[in-house]
């Protein structure tokens, strides 16, 4: 009589080490898709950095604009790069709801779980900044739409710790439209408990920074020890501070 390969009690056993070593591996197959969605988002950023510049650099350093042109029309900061960062959008159709042909993954972080709108999703956000110097809680690079301010780039001191753009996973944040498209540090605070806003891990980001490099972050960090992020709106000589 032949001999049974293995026996009931084995197979069991076999089982149970399987179960074990998948236990053990599943948080590094969890860390390992994470840190693949920060490298994918990473590189957006850093392709988007790459037209910010080519735009400032043909434009006398002056960074894109958010803009109301009336009758619901707007230009924002993103419709300024599409002409460098590979849409080429026909000038008529950046004023208003862009058409599905031309959305773009680049501005979607793939970590980016924010419930879906009927416009294109756009998981960054440019930094809030007022053309008043006084005002402590913007101190970012560009004003929402409405103003058309922004800074000009040769006025930045410390291009590699300001920050330029962040992510932000916001349902009202859509390509081309003003919802969405500017961020500042109370944002953060607002989202603080929010997991589908922060994506990658809980206050963790990437940040586009204003000469091109692209940093993930804790959003505490962000604030250099100045104070807390969590505790305070003042982003005087923090990251978030254009005008250091």
């Amino acid at each position: 009589m032949k001999k049974s390969l293995f026996t009931l009690i084995e197979l069991l056993i076999i089982i149970a080490i399987l179960g074990i070593l998948l236990t053990l591996l599943m948080p590094s197959l969890r860390n390992s898709r994470t840190q693949a969605r920060v490298a994918v988002c990473a590189s957006n950023m850093k392709q988007i950095g790459f037209a910010f510049m080519n735009y400032t650099s043909r434009n006398n350093g002056q960074i894109p604009i958010n803009l109301s042109l009336g009758n619901g029309n707007e230009m924002t900061w993103d419709d300024y790069l599409a002409e460098y960062d590979g849409r080429e959008v026909p000038q008529n159709k950046l004023t208003g709801w862009i058409p599905h042909e031309f959305n773009f993954d680049q501005y979607i972080c793939p970590a980016d779980k924010s419930e879906e709108s009927n416009r294109h999703k756009r998981s960054y956000a440019i930094t809030l900044g007022a053309a008043d110097s006084t005002r402590t809680s913007k101190r970012g690079i560009a004003a929402a739409t409405g103003s058309g301010w922004s800074m000009n780039i040769m006025r930045i001191n410390f291009p590699r710790d300001t920050i330029a753009i962040a992510e932000r996973h916001d349902k009202s944040n859509s390509l081309g439209c003003n919802g969405g498209a500017v961020i500042r540090s109370s944002v953060m605070q607002s989202e603080r408990m929010t997991e589908d806003f922060w994506g990658h891990r809980m206050w963790k980001s990437n940040y586009l920074l204003v000469d091109s490099s692209v940093r993930y972050l804790s959003a505490e960090s962000t604030f250099k020890g100045e104070r807390s992020i969590w505790g305070s709106s003042n982003q005087t000589d923090t990251m978030w501070d254009s005008r250091r």
